[in-house]
């Protein structure tokens, strides 16, 4: 056997690739070296199972889109390429299941059940023994506290994003009573939208200026919910395209001229300045 390689099931070359697009093949081959690249028992020849692999390993290593990614996770699991599980193994075949959990992968059954596999890998130490890594009480419970603060941070960070976005940001009090603005209402799904972007706040960011865009360039009423139906849209997304018009009246080319629109339906050719133009 060759050195520090990956075994791949046949299965994959000779049944199952010419199915699948670009991103699924490469998230079924980033869990295939999660899991068969690793050996469980040296005695055995056992291979790991499954593995926790972050929706920001999946971005790095494949090279797409949180959203492309998405999408092929969904097929991937219809088509039984691959499962994804909770940690106390629960099946998580629906993007609702899958919502904010931690998530495990393993080849699906039409690859899994031709490639043995183990329960322990011979990595873990002794028991009895205590790694060097291993931390005390004391020390879990302060990372505990501090993750605790930055995650509620980054939830912060969002809402304050989205309401610099919606023009709400640093307004007097009367503002937000008399639209009946409420900051708390915002946290939820705040906090649902950072477990979406696997807790990477620039990507939660990136997908509220995404919308924002699309939605403000159409006069559409937006929040953050919002994302939750666009997600595996929201790549498709883009900002309304402006058109010109003058004195209320559309201008468009033909034939490299420009043309007003009149509102009886007549076309006279524009020969005013480019800068009289509005763009809306």
């Amino acid at each position: 056997m060759i050195p520090n390689t990956t075994q791949i099931p046949n299965n994959l070359f000779n049944g199952e690739m010419h199915k699948m697009k670009d991103t699924e093949l490469r998230i079924v081959l980033i869990v295939a070296r999660k899991t068969l690249g690793w050996l469980e028992n040296i005695e055995t020849g056992m291979r790991k199972e499954e593995d926790w692999i972050s929706r920001s390993q999946l971005i790095k290593f494949t090279g797409k889109t949180g959203r492309a990614i998405s999408t092929a996770i969904d097929s991937c699991v219809k088509k039984n390429w691959i499962e994804a599980r909770s940690k106390d193994g629960e099946l998580l075949n629906t993007p609702q299941k899958r919502l904010g959990k931690k998530i495990f992968y393993r080849l699906g059954k039409i690859f899994l059940n031709r490639v043995p596999t183990g329960e322990k890998s011979s990595q873990v130490e002794k028991r009895g023994e205590k790694s060097s890594g291993e931390k005390s009480s004391g020390e879990k419970s302060s990372h505990y506290k501090r993750n605790l603060i930055t995650k509620e941070t980054n939830i912060q960070n969002i809402v304050n994003y989205f309401f610099e976005l919606k023009g709400w940001a640093n307004k007097e009090k009367e503002f937000y009573k008399k639209k009946r603005i409420i900051y708390s209402r915002f946290v939820k799904p705040a906090k649902e939208l950072l477990y979406l972007c696997d807790n990477d706040l620039e990507e939660a960011k990136h997908c509220l200026k995404k919308l924002a865009d699309w939605a403000i360039s159409r006069e559409l009423n937006w929040s953050i919910e919002t994302i939750f139906k666009k997600w595996y849209d929201i790549d498709q997304l883009k900002p309304k395209d402006k058109k010109p018009y003058y004195k209320g009246n559309r201008v468009f080319k033909m034939n490299n001229r420009l043309y007003i629109l009149m509102l009886n339906g007549e076309k006279k050719e524009f020969a005013g300045s480019k800068n009289d133009l509005i763009y809306k």
